[in-house]
C-alpha cells in the first residue's frame, strides 16, 4: 500500500514530439488523475452463446491526465502555455537576473502544432509508475479570490499510456506563488495600450478559462495513437469571470457592455522581487492582456452585506489594436526545466 504522497506527476520537454524522454520537471502540487483512454469493444456474435465469448479488440488508443488543483505560480505556468499556444524563447531584461516569456494569443496567423512544445509525462506511485508521450494541454483554468493564492488547473491529451520506470533523483521544484491580490486589474481603450489605466480597489475574483482549440487526429497510419494533433478554431476561447465591487468604475464597464465597446483588459499579477531588477521588471510577474468586449453582466447581488457585480469578458481580436493580447511571464529561469 503506497501513500498519497507518493503519487507524483513527472514530466519532460520532448525534442521530437512524439519521442519519450525523460523527466526533467517533478510538478509542484498535489499529482495529477492519469487515465488510460484505451477503447476496448466486444464484437456481436449469434453462435448459440448466451452474453457472446470474450473476444476483442482495441481500436484506439489514448492517454488524459488533467493536473489537480494547485498554486498558481511563476515557474510552472509557462509549461502549460507551452503545450497550449507556443513554444516561447526567453527575452533578457537588461541586466535584471529575469527572462520575459511572452506568449501571443492566436488570432490572424494559422496556428501550427509544430510551434508547440510538447511532453513526455511520468504519473504513478510506489507501486506503478505510468508514461505517454506527446502530451499537449486542451484547456487550462485559473482561479483567485481575496485572501488566497492564484489557482490553477489543466487538461492534457498524449498518444498512449504504457507502464514505465520512473525518471529517478529529481529534487522538488522551487517555485513561487502568485498571490491574488497581488493582481491589479486594468481596462483601457481599444486605441489605447494594455495595463495603463488601473481599476483600484474593485476587483474581488477571476476566473480565467482557456479551451485551446487542440485535439487528437486519428488517421489510417499504422498506429492505433493518433497521428497528429487538429486545432478547431470554433472551440477555441478564453472567457474572464470577473467580480467585482459595485461602484462607480463598474458602473463605467456596465455601460461600455451595453454600448458593445470593445476594450483592453489586463490582469498584472506580481511576485517576489527579483535577485537583480531589470530594466522592465523589478519582481516576478504574469501579465495577462485580453482585447475583446464585456458579454454580461450579472444583477447587482450582495458579499458580506455590500453590493457587488459579476460580468464576464470575452477575448476576441480587435481591428482597431490588430491584436487579440498576449501572455506574458517573467521569472527566473534562463530555459525552462
Amino acid at each position: 500500500m503506497a501513500s498519497k504522497s507518493f503519487q507524483t506527476l513527472q514530466l519532460g520537454r520532448e525534442t521530437v514530439q512524439g519521442t519519450n524522454v525523460p523527466a526533467t520537471i517533478k510538478w509542484a502540487g498535489p499529482g495529477a488523475s492519469f487515465r488510460d483512454g484505451l477503447k476496448m469493444e466486444f464484437p456481436m456474435e449469434d453462435i448459440g452463446i448466451v452474453g457472446g465469448t470474450d473476444r476483442s479488440f482495441i481500436p484506439s488508443v489514448l492517454a488524459e491526465f488533467d493536473t489537480n488543483e494547485t498554486e498558481l505560480t511563476f515557474e510552472q505556468f509557462p509549461n502549460i502555455l507551452e503545450a497550449s499556444i507556443v513554444a516561447a524563447t526567453p527575452a533578457a531584461d537588461g541586466a535584471g537576473t529575469d527572462k520575459i516569456y511572452t506568449y501571443p494569443l492566436i488570432d490572424t496567423a494559422e496556428p501550427d502544432y509544430t510551434t508547440l512544445k510538447a511532453y513526455s509525462a511520468e504519473f504513478g506511485d510506489s507501486n506503478q509508475y505510468e508514461e505517454a508521450s506527446f502530451c499537449l494541454c486542451s484547456e487550462w483554468e485559473l482561479k483567485g479570490k481575496t485572501e488566497s493564492a492564484w489557482k490553477m488547473t489543466s487538461k492534457w491529451f498524449g498518444r498512449q499510456v504504457a507502464n514505465t520506470t520512473k525518471t529517478a533523483g529529481l529534487a522538488a521544484s522551487t517555485v513561487s506563488s502568485a498571490l491574488f491580490q497581488k493582481t491589479k486589474l486594468y481596462v483601457d481603450a481599444v486605441a489605447g495600450s494594455f495595463g495603463a489605466t488601473q481599476i483600484a480597489s474593485t476587483l474581488l475574483e477571476a476566473n480565467i478559462k482557456c479551451t485551446t482549440g487542440w485535439y487528437p487526429i486519428y488517421t489510417g497510419d499504422g498506429n492505433l495513437y493518433w497521428t497528429l494533433p487538429g486545432f478547431d478554431s470554433e472551440k477555441y476561447n478564453i472567457q474572464i469571470d470577473l467580480t467585482l465591487l459595485m461602484n462607480s468604475s463598474a458602473v463605467a464597464q456596465r455601460d461600455a457592455w451595453r454600448l458593445e465597446t470593445p476594450k483592453l483588459l489586463t490582469l498584472k499579477s506580481e511576485g517576489p522581487a527579483l535577485t537583480s531588477a531589470g530594466t522592465t521588471y523589478s519582481v516576478k510577474t504574469i501579465l495577462q492582456n485580453y482585447a475583446g468586449k464585456w458579454q454580461s453582466f450579472d444583477p447587482i447581488s450582495s458579499q458580506n452585506g455590500t453590493s457587488i457585480v459579476k460580468a464576464s469578458f470575452i477575448n476576441r481580436y480587435n481591428a482597431t489594436k490588430a491584436d487579440r493580447g498576449n501572455i506574458i511571464v517573467v521569472n527566473e529561469l534562463t530555459t525552462l526545466p
